[in-house]
């Protein structure tokens, strides 16, 4: 990122050049947690968050807005960009809420973001809400024509009540309805106004059901690169490998001719696992988080992606993206918009993945906030 778009910025030793990277800027200890600590420093604030961008690609982290402040979960917001929290829906009378959630927890979780640099969004609907569930005719009602003015206004304050910077539109699969693309452009249109930023989560099917006016009106569109297989095979293939990147991604920049910079690549911290018997019965299907593999398979979590395993009753076979297939998925992002995750509560207790993902993009959190001269 060059000094025009940096607006400039310098180090603190007299005629330096503008910074270009993180290790360019070294404080005083003092300095640091009085002026690029302080995000009310009118000059402090802009600087710091211009050093978390500073290679312009974006750590997205999709996190339950239920665990906000849960002492088992780290929503990991030192090494994000963006912190998506899931899933907000409509009431009875239209009015969004997170199920489960604490809104004062989630009040905490926000403010924590903001002091490290982390921007916001609320992500709306989710791949739960599907044609049989109860938010589903809500959603029918919003999507109408004649309700878009309402619903985009609906999503405007709910925004502005939580101080987010952004919503995320996650309709997925049946639940993107006639209407809905003409309501993204006015969507964008009325939290533009607002100083409101639209990301939205999306597969190449979804991708199918929207107009091209829609597609770019987003500020970032996070791309679902996974769940190509899992629940609905019996026979077990990676759900997300480095291949199904690629077409994703060439879905997008080529046949959608949206911008690289636009389009964030989505990777799973989680998993599919199938159990049969010797015979070769389906005994149990369901999703596993890498939290799991790597407490019970350690020794596979780093370079194994898709496992069997056989004993003398059964035979195991799952399907996860482990360290080197995340870092290989970073790598490729970089000439992308960045990376997205689903979801930071899978991942392990220490952010193994989260970590990856930062170090790929070379951003280093700690460097950011305790490089004293």
């Amino acid at each position: 990122m060059g000094a025009g778009i940096s607006g400039n910025y310098t180090n603190t030793k007299g005629s330096n050049p503008p910074v270009s990277k993180v290790g360019d800027v070294r404080y005083s200890q003092k300095k640091t947690q009085g002026y690029l600590l302080n995000l009310d420093h009118p000059q402090g604030g802009p600087k710091a968050k211009f050093m978390k961008d500073y290679q312009g690609k974006k750590i997205v982290g999709y996190f339950p807005a239920r665990y906000a402040v849960s002492a088992d979960y780290d929503a990991g917001t030192p090494y994000l960009t963006h912190l998506l929290l899931w899933f907000y829906n409509p009431d009875e009378e239209y009015n969004f809420y997170c199920d489960e959630a604490q809104e004062h927890e989630v009040m905490q979780l926000i403010k924590k973001a903001k002091r490290d640099n982390c921007k916001v969004f609320l992500s709306i609907a989710g791949g739960a809400v599907h044609a049989g569930s109860e938010y589903a005719d809500r959603y029918r009602y919003l999507v109408s024509p004649e309700n878009h003015d309402f619903f985009a206004q609906k999503l405007v304050e709910l925004a502005k009540h939580y101080n987010a910077d952004g919503i995320d539109l996650d309709l997925e699969g049946s639940m993107i309805l006639p209407g809905f693309s003409e309501f993204i452009v006015l969507a964008k249109e009325k939290l533009s106004q607002n100083k409101i930023e639209l990301s939205g989560a999306f597969n190449i099917y979804g991708g199918k059901k929207l107009t091209d006016e829609a597609v770019h009106a987003f500020d970032f569109i996070n791309i679902m690169a996974y769940n190509e297989s899992g629940l609905f095979e019996k026979k077990l293939r990676n759900h997300s490998s480095y291949f199904h990147a690629q077409k994703h991604l060439k879905y997008w920049t080529d046949t959608r001719n949206v911008v690289t910079e636009k389009v964030v690549l989505g990777v799973p911290f989680y998993g599919w696992y199938n159990e049969f018997d010797l015979a070769g019965e389906l005994l149990e299907k369901r999703s596993i988080s890498f939290s799991y593999v790597n407490k019970h398979f350690h020794n596979l979590s780093e370079k194994d992606n898709l496992v069997e395993i056989e004993t003398d009753t059964r035979r195991i076979v799952f399907t996860f993206n482990g360290v080197d297939l995340i870092a290989q998925k970073t790598q490729l992002s970089k000439n992308y918009g960045g990376i997205m995750i689903w979801h930071i509560a899978q991942d392990s207790d220490d952010l193994k993945l989260l970590r990856t993902v930062a170090d790929n993009l070379q951003y280093k959190p700690e460097k950011l906030k305790y490089s004293y001269c």
